[in-house]
């Protein structure tokens, strides 16, 4: 029985495990849900108790936590070594919290107005500042690494998916990523055929990110 896979395509999360899945040549069929369905679907919570996605069906086994899943078809261990274990983990816990710091920036500036410009500015101060840390991370284990690259690898588009939502919330971040050295990279990974149909297929879908990071 081919997988079924829930997701949002604008969700970070959920794009890079479609691109694990489609990179893998997993067998599946999309089940493709709005954030507002997220909260409102009672299955979502069944399957999955934290209103989460992506989620992984297959019959009655269903899977959630994009890591979680990415270790059924991939050596998880393996991954989480080297430069590819420092990019993941930052896409996963620092990049993940400068969308959070993003998100509650725009959410107090929206609810308290000119009541919560403290707030508004300690979030945008919080989420610059680890953004631009977690970027100076991303650099040093890219050019410590000594592997030449050329397909393109899941912490790659781990990190990527990341960086389409920052720059969503915050256009002018694009401006930070290409002042370092690994933009040269992220860029050639945007080129790669394979990325460019997978997000081709993304779009498909309605996302509200742009095709190509470096075309926003």
């Amino acid at each position: 029985m081919p997988y079924t896979l829930t997701w949002i395509p604008d969700s970070p999360y959920s794009r890079f495990t479609k691109w694990i899945l489609l990179s893998q040549g997993v067998s599946h069929t999309d089940h493709v849900i709005t954030w507002e369905s997220l909260d409102n679907d009672p299955d979502i919570v069944q399957w999955n108790p934290k209103r989460q996605v992506p989620i992984l069906m297959d019959g009655q086994s269903v899977t959630f936590d994009s890591f979680v899943i990415l270790s059924k078809f991939l050596d998880i261990n393996a991954l989480l070594k080297g430069t590819s274990g420092v990019w993941l983990r930052t896409a996963d816990v620092d990049l993940d919290k400068v969308i959070l710091f993003l998100f509650s920036a725009f959410a107090a500036k929206e609810r308290f107005k000119t009541d919560g410009e403290d707030v508004f500015v300690w979030f945008e101060k919080a989420a610059k500042d680890l953004f631009i840390s977690s970027l100076q991370a991303l650099e040093k284990s890219y050019l410590e690494c000594k592997n030449v690259r050329n397909e393109v690898e899941p912490h790659e588009v781990a990190v990527l998916s990341m960086l389409l939502s920052i720059v969503t919330f915050a256009p002018e971040y694009l401006e930070l990523v290409e002042s370092f050295k690994l933009a040269n990279r992220l860029k050639e990974v945007e080129q790669d055929s394979h990325y460019r149909d997978f997000m081709m297929h993304v779009s498909r879908y309605g996302a509200t990110v742009p095709l190509f990071l470096w075309e926003h």
